[in-house]
Formats: C-alpha cells, structure tokens, sequence
C-alpha cells in the first residue's frame, strides 16, 4: 500500500516506501534545508546548495548549513555554493542560458552517480528568481537523466505556508513528533544569519505549522504564466532596490526568466 498523500509518521519513515530511497535536496540558498529539516534528518540525502546566501552584505552562510548537514548524517554534494548571489542576479539578467544548461548536466551527473530515486527542490512561487531557476534546473535534469534512471522530482514551499501542497493525492507529507521537531526549531533558532527571517515566518504561520513536512510532486506545483498579468513579488522587490541605488536594473519574468526556463525545459527533452 502507497504512502503518498498520507501523512507519514516520523518513527515509520524508514519502513515506508522513501525509507528505502536514496535521496537528493536542491535548493538555491543555504538555510532553504530549514523547512524540510525532519525529512533530511531522516532521509540522509545527498545536499546541492546553488549560491552562498551572501545577498548584499557579501556574508556566506554555507558554514551554517554544512553544520547542519554534518549533524544529520546528510552528505555535501560538489555543487555547493557554486555562485555568490551576486554572481547569480548578475547571470539571470544577462542570460546566462549556457552557464545554466551546464549546470543541468552537473545535477544530472550527480545524480546517476549516487543513483538517487527522488528529488526534491524549491518550489516555484514566483517569490525569488534563484528559488525559481532552482526547480527549473532540478525538473531538467531529472528530465535528461530519465534515459538511463528513472527520479522522481519533488517541490516544498518557501514562501507560502508549510503545507501546501498536503492535498495533492502523491505528496509526500511527513508527521515529526516531538523530538524531531523539538531539534527543527532548535536547528532554525540557532542559524543566525536568517535570524530575522525565521522569526518573521514563525510569526506568520505559527511555529506547530512546521511539524508537518510537505515535499510535493514538482508537475502539479505553481507554472509561469506571462498572460496573467501579474507581478511577481521579486519584481517589485527589485523596483525599489533600482529606485534606493541598491540594483541598477531588476530581474523580470517576461524578458529574463522565461528565456532561461524555455531552454531548460527543452534540454530536458533532448
């Protein structure tokens, strides 16, 4: 009998069907490990992290999360921290499509390699375009490693509240009791560098909203949609960092990220 879509007990997560699974997290920050702490703590997966985390203060926050990693008994990929966000805002915005595609090829490497059977990354949410870019490149590179291995690609939310996602009938939806979750706050209090922004999320969601993990099957998550009309949140955001002096130019989906998500997408299908 399937687990999907059931919410799985933390004690029971070993005998269940992804117990049995090697796994693999992708994310675009250091810190994004926070909201799936439970799950990596009892997957042990392999952990790819795109940038540093330094933002506009140039403060790596790689050393936060390789403390975590080492502390779950999860494993450091190659991929880690292979630009500073600087570095990535300055390649979305001047297409950096090739640089982007040879970093599918590196996932999809990494993950015959160490015969991963699931994934799972940032969802897409429109909120930052580094979280964006980071399920793009996952689902094309499970996409151009299905030819030789068959990995299934999971999402969880950011930005939105914790469970989305938990009605979707082959989510992945993990129970922490008190002990897991007793270590996740613990584990998110103690990286300093994100303190603000935990504690802003905490407060916006409550933290028992976090005893319950959701890793979502990464097709039925959030799609683009240029027709809409509407905004993404990072858009705006970059308007007023134009307008403070901060950024020269913002990164927009329409003219920077669709170009880079078509390519993606295509290499997948090659």
């Amino acid at each position: 009998m399937t687990e999907r879509g059931k919410t799985i007990p933390a004690n029971e997560f070993q005998t269940s069907e992804f117990g049995r699974k090697r796994a693999a997290l992708v994310v675009g920050h250091p810190g994004h490990e926070l909201r799936v702490f439970g799950w990596l703590s009892l997957a042990h997966p392999i952990v790819a992290v795109l940038t540093d985390g330094s933002g506009s203060d140039k403060t790596s926050r790689l050393h936060s999360t390789s403390e975590i990693i080492r502390n779950v008994g999860a494993k450091q990929a190659a991929i880690f921290g292979k630009f500073t966000d600087r570095e990535m805002y300055a390649h979305l915005l001047d297409d950096g499509r090739d640089i982007f595609l040879s970093l599918v090829e590196e996932l999809t490497n990494m993950f015959l390699e160490n015969e991963i059977d699931y994934v799972a990354s940032d969802a897409y949410e429109e909120f930052n375009p580094t979280h964006d870019l980071c399920n793009y490149l996952v689902k094309a590179a499970v996409a151009l490693a299905s030819e030789r291995r068959v990995i299934e690609a999971y999402a969880f939310s950011l930005d939105a509240k914790p469970s989305t996602g938990d009605a979707f009938p082959d989510s992945m939806i993990i129970g922490l009791d008190d002990e897991l979750f007793a270590r996740k706050i613990a584990a998110a209090r103690q990286y300093h560098e994100l303190a603000p922004d935990i504690a802003q999320t905490i407060d916006q969601f409550g933290s028992q909203s976090f005893k319950l993990e959701v890793l979502f099957n990464a097709k039925r998550g959030r799609q683009p949609d240029v027709q809409e009309g509407g905004v993404p949140y990072y858009e705006k955001y970059g308007e007023e960092k134009v307008r403070s002096g901060l950024y020269s130019k913002t990164i927009r989906l329409k003219e920077n990220m669709m170009p880079i998500f078509r390519s993606l997408s295509s290499s997948g299908e090659e």
